[in-house]
């Protein structure tokens, strides 16, 4: 390789993981907006409860999500049964509120052997853990699900819709596949940079928000390893040694 398209693309290594940094770490002006968030979140749950006597139901199904995003979970589950074979699939509903989508997609005969988590921040939800979608990489570490989706959920209502998204992207396994309701889909030039950055590949984008797959390998493809500063240093000390060594022997100086 070109010393100066090595030194290049060493640049750009950096400068793209010092970007994805940026989406990873939460400042404390970030974590307060979160935790505005989740008072305001708890406030309207408390009066939407004294006002109608009863506490709000998220009414959200199969049916209604797949007309949401205009897609369908059997083909979106055959695709991934195609991608890995012989394993249990792992699905995130995140923001799942009182939905019955995750009891409803794990009933259907296409399901097969699957696991469904449903997070949520509302106390009144039947969430199985209690973690904002900004937190979902802390909780669970990365790559571990084949679906997410969010529909109408944290993505949606985070005040940091571009980390939001980034902390779904995490915690997919590459090749799997995210139904995200998120503000992005309206920003039509931003939401192609994101998606060079975050390595995905985006299928579809309507109001409602996007569906995508994440990539596997590199964003242009698997790279070939370049060699470090230090290696090539090292080299060239050697060979320089070497080249000293033999005009000492060839002309006894």
């Amino acid at each position: 390789m070109n010393p100066k398209k090595r030194r290049m693309w060493i640049r750009q290594g950096q400068k793209r993981r010092r970007k994805n940094v940026s989406f990873a770490s939460i400042s404390h002006a970030e974590r307060l907006e979160i935790a505005k968030q989740a008072r305001e979140l708890y406030q309207s749950e408390l009066f939407l409860s004294g006002v109608l006597g009863a506490k709000l139901r998220d009414q959200r199904n199969l049916a209604q999500i797949e007309g949401l995003h205009r897609v369908k979970f059997k083909e979106v589950v055959e695709r991934l049964r195609g991608r890995f074979p012989n394993q249990r699939l792992e699905v995130l509903d995140e923001g799942a509120g009182r939905s019955d989508f995750g009891n409803q997609l794990v009933s259907k005969e296409f399901a097969g052997n699957m696991n469904v988590t449903r997070t949520d921040i509302r106390s009144w939800t039947q969430a199985d853990r209690e973690v904002n979608v900004i937190g979902i990489v802390e909780e669970f570490g990365k790559g571990r699900f084949h679906l997410v989706v969010s529909s109408t959920g944290g993505a949606h209502s985070s005040p940091l819709p571009e980390k939001a998204l980034f902390q779904i992207v995490s915690v997919l396994k590459p090749g799997g596949i995210g139904v995200v309701s998120t503000p992005l889909a309206e920003a039509e030039k931003r939401l192609p940079q994101l998606a060079k950055r975050f390595n995905i590949t985006i299928h579809q984008i309507n109001a409602q928000g996007i569906v995508f797959t994440k990539n596997v390998g590199g964003a242009k493809g698997k790279r070939k390893r370049g060699v470090s500063r230090m290696r090539i240093r090292s080299s060239t000390a050697k060979s320089g040694r070497g080249i000293f060594a033999w005009i000492k022997t060839r002309f006894g100086r």
